[in-house]
């Protein structure tokens, strides 16, 4: 009996991890600041997420029409690289950033907590700092859908 529920145990993670490896397309990006629903790039943000079956995984954001200007000063584009760990009993995965366009991300963990509906990986933050002199924190929502 014992050897059956670390068995289970060992399917229900791997079958997770698998759930989460493959290409995702962003759906929508929330920003939640004290109550109010916000969009950092706009309603019609275009984002790539994916996670490779050895560990790494990629992320790109970008506000939809974007000009030479905005490519110049690398505004309205946000992306990084990491290794990956998940936790599936928790639903918790970490982001063991180690390139991107944020610096004080750089060599640093983002937990991100996940949850599947259907075809759809929902990612959440826990509170961050913004970018405001006001010392907000916003929970972002990131609503992603499984892409071949």
């Amino acid at each position: 009996m014992i050897h059956f529920l670390i068995y289970l145990s060992v399917l229900t993670f791997l079958t997770c991890e698998k759930d989460l490896e493959g290409n995702w397309n962003l759906i929508s990006w929330k920003a939640n600041i004290e109550g109010k629903s916000t969009y950092p790039y706009g309603e019609n943000a275009f984002g790539y997420l994916r996670y490779d079956p050895d560990g790494t995984m990629t992320l790109m954001l970008m506000r939809e029409g974007r000009s030479m200007e905005d490519f110049e000063s690398a505004s309205g584009f946000f992306t990084y690289r990491a290794n990956y760990k998940v936790d599936c009993q928790n639903g918790t995965v970490w982001h063991e950033v180690f390139a991107g366009s944020h610096p004080d991300w750089m060599r640093k963990t983002q937990e991100r907590y996940f949850a599947f509906k259907a075809d759809t990986l929902v990612l959440r933050s826990p509170p961050l700092k913004t970018n405001s002199s006001e010392g907000q924190e916003a929970v972002h929502t990131l609503k992603w859908i499984r892409s071949n």
